[in-house]
């Protein structure tokens, strides 16, 4: 695997965090 600043890859990291994000809400809701 080599580090690569490609667009795609950053969407994809941000859109696991948001998911993340939006899972912990839910727990501590």
């Amino acid at each position: 695997m080599t580090p690569s600043r490609s667009p795609e890859r950053n969407r994809s990291i941000l859109y696991h965090g948001l998911w993340i994000l939006r899972n912990s809400a839910c727990l501590y809701d």
